[in-house]
C-alpha cells in the first residue's frame, strides 16, 4: 500500500495507451510512504499522475519507473514465495 499527502499541482501531461489511446493526467507532488500493515517507510516527495477522466481511475496504485529508479535502492520479487523485498 502507498499512502501520501497531496501537496502541489504541477501540470497536465498526456500519455498514449495502446488500448485507450491518448489519456490526459494531472500531475501533483506528494509526500509518499510504503506501508505493509506493520510498518510505514517514507520514500519522500514523488510525482502522482491522476487521470482526468474518472473512468480511468482505479483502486490500484502503481509504482512508476521514476520511483523505482530514483527512490528504491534494491527491489526483489520472489514469485514462488509471493514475497517482495525493497531497500530504500
Amino acid at each position: 500500500m502507498v499512502s501520501s499527502n497531496y501537496n502541489t499541482f504541477i501540470v497536465w501531461v498526456f500519455f498514449e495507451n495502446p488500448i485507450y489511446g491518448v489519456l490526459e493526467f494531472e500531475v501533483y507532488m506528494a509526500e509518499a510512504s510504503l506501508y505493509n500493515g506493520l510498518r510505514e517507510v517514507s520514500i519522500g516527495e514523488v510525482k502522482v499522475y491522476i487521470p482526468v477522466e474518472p473512468e480511468f481511475i482505479t483502486d490500484e496504485v502503481l509504482l512508476g519507473r521514476e520511483i523505482i529508479n530514483g527512490k528504491i535502492k534494491f527491489l526483489a520479487l520472489n514469485n514462488l514465495e509471493r514475497n517482495l523485498s525493497i531497500e530504500i
